[in-house]
């Protein structure tokens, strides 16, 4: 898939949908995230949801303080290209550890995050962000 002709899926072509798997987390539960990419085109298009490229980012319910980004620490760098079917989809789930984090691996505290009702964004090269919300209840 790498060095790919296929071209780079963009808006107006391709879209990207958010889903929170479950509208509220029982505490000790991680939340799932499911990223997708549906592609109206009449032809495959290739999209890069690897770690570094497909930016997942936490807010509180305001949008003001950010919790957690799937970028700060990333596991590995490296491109997950994807080849997007010409009206098909392409879906990728993320689970988050409740834990805060900071940009290059700086822990804010390793403290879980609290109970309460937060935002999260996803951001992938040519696509319009999408954005979702849940809920980490309280015990």
């Amino acid at each position: 898939m790498a060095g790919s002709s296929l071209p780079n899926c963009v808006s107006g072509k391709a879209e990207l949908v958010l889903r929170s798997v479950k509208s509220s987390y029982a505490p000790g539960a991680k939340p799932e995230f499911e990223l997708t990419v549906k592609n109206s085109a009449g032809a495959a298009c290739k999209v890069d949801l690897g770690q570094k490229a497909a930016v997942l980012t936490i807010t509180d319910s305001a949008g003001d303080d950010r919790v957690w980004a799937s970028n700060d620490c990333p596991s590995g760098t490296a491109p997950a290209l994807l080849k997007v079917p010409a009206k098909g989809a392409v879906q990728r789930t993320v689970v988050w550890d409740r834990r805060a984090s900071g940009p290059q691996c700086a822990t804010p505290s390793s403290a879980l995050v609290p109970a309460g009702k937060y935002r999260i964004q996803a951001d992938v090269p040519g696509l319009e962000t999408a954005r979702t919300s849940f809920e980490l209840a309280k015990s």
